[in-house]
C-alpha cells in the first residue's frame, strides 16, 4: 500500500518484507516476539467499523470507523507512541441512503471506509511524527 511507504518515507526509516507473515498476537510482548528482526513496529489495528443512520435523518447515513496506530520498539518491548483516530461525519447534503451505501457490491460504503482509514493514516503521521523524529534521532 502507498501509505506504508509514505509513512516509512516519513519516519526516515526502512520498511522490512516479512514475506507475507502476519502474526496473530496483538500484545506487545508477541508483536515483539514476532517481529524481532526489525527495531521498530507500526502496528495499526481497525477498532471498529459500521454504518448507521442519523438519528434526525433516518433516510440517510453515516460511516464510522476507528483506528489505533502503536509503533514498538522491538528491542525493549514498549510502545513509543501511540495515536488513535475516529471518523463519524457530521449529516450533509451529499450523505448517502443505506441503498446508496449498498448498491453495486457496497461500492459507496467501501469508498467512504478507504476515505476514513486514508483521513486516520494522515492524522497518524502528524501525530506521531515529531516524537518518533526525537527518537530516531536518540537511538
Amino acid at each position: 500500500m502507498a501509505w506504508q511507504h509514505q509513512l516509512a518515507e516519513r519516519l526516515g526509516i526502512e520498511q522490512v518484507d516479512e514475506n507475507g507473515f502476519v502474526t496473530k498476537e496483538t500484545g506487545v510482548a508477541g508483536l515483539s516476539r514476532d517481529y524481532a528482526a526489525s527495531d521498530l513496529l507500526v502496528d495499526i489495528e481497525t477498532l471498529g467499523w459500521g454504518f448507521s443512520y442519523y438519528p434526525s435523518a433516518m433516510r440517510t447515513y453515516q460511516v464510522a470507523y476507528a483506528a489505533r496506530l502503536k509503533v514498538i520498539d522491538t528491542r525493549s518491548m514498549q510502545t513509543v507512541a501511540e495515536a488513535h483516530c475516529r471518523r463519524s461525519p457530521e449529516k450533509t447534503d451529499d450523505s448517502p441512503s443505506r441503498a446508496e451505501l449498498l448498491a453495486n457490491g457496497a461500492e459507496r460504503l467501501k469508498q467512504e471506509l478507504r476515505a476514513a482509514a486514508d483521513s486516520c493514516m494522515r492524522e497518524f503521521e502528524n501525530k506521531i511524527y515529531p516524537r518518533n523524529q526525537q527518537m530516531i534521532s536518540e537511538a
